[in-house]
């Protein structure tokens, strides 16, 4: 039932299949009509400022430190903000309003979260149960929201489980883990 360069190594269904399916269900579910919605959250233009002012800046320091109002915001990540730039960059050329573009940074977030609550739960349990692990998270109403909202939680939580799915992966595969963990 596998298909040359499409199985994974354990022997088991390729996974473009489950991929496919989840990467449609998240689609339909997450991004249908995302550039219906207005900036409501009043956290959404404190990120969504620093983000436009690095896009229509040349200067290099504006791209280290996010302002908003002339103040700098150092306590929440950069990497969020450049995120939600370079999204806002790429839709805006291909057309959709900024406050859309901006939002395709969480919503791509979100995504990589599904994708990667997918693989950690193909690895330990199965693809099964992985992929009913992924399809519950990309239905359940918190993510949903949280995916299409311009604020910092969803680039967290994606970067998190990434991390813990790399994590998972360097102890399966090290020679002599289980011995260590003694």
């Amino acid at each position: 039932m596998s298909e040359a360069g499409y199985a994974d190594p354990a022997g088991r269904e390729p996974l473009w299949r489950p991929l496919g399916a989840l990467l449609i269900m998240y689609l339909i579910v997450t991004a249908w009509n995302l550039h219906i919605q207005t900036i409501f959250n009043p956290d959404e233009p404190r990120y969504a400022v620093p983000a436009r002012i690095m896009l229509n800046s040349r200067e290099a320091n504006d791209w280290l430190i996010p302002e908003f109002n002339t103040q700098p915001r150092l306590f929440k990540p950069i990497l969020f903000y450049w995120v939600i730039a370079a999204t806002g960059a790429v839709g805006t050329s291909l057309g959709l309003d900024i406050a859309t573009a901006f939002r395709l940074g969480p919503l791509l977030m979100g995504l990589a979260t599904v994708i990667g609550t997918f693989l950690l739960g193909r690895n330990l349990f199965g693809s099964r149960a992985g992929f009913i692990a992924a399809a519950m998270l990309t239905t359940a109403f918190f993510f949903h929201e949280t995916a299409r909202q311009l604020v910092v939680d969803m680039t967290l939580t994606a970067f998190l489980l990434w991390a813990l799915v790399f994590c998972y992966l360097a102890l399966e595969n090290y020679p002599g883990a289980e011995e260590s963990a003694r």
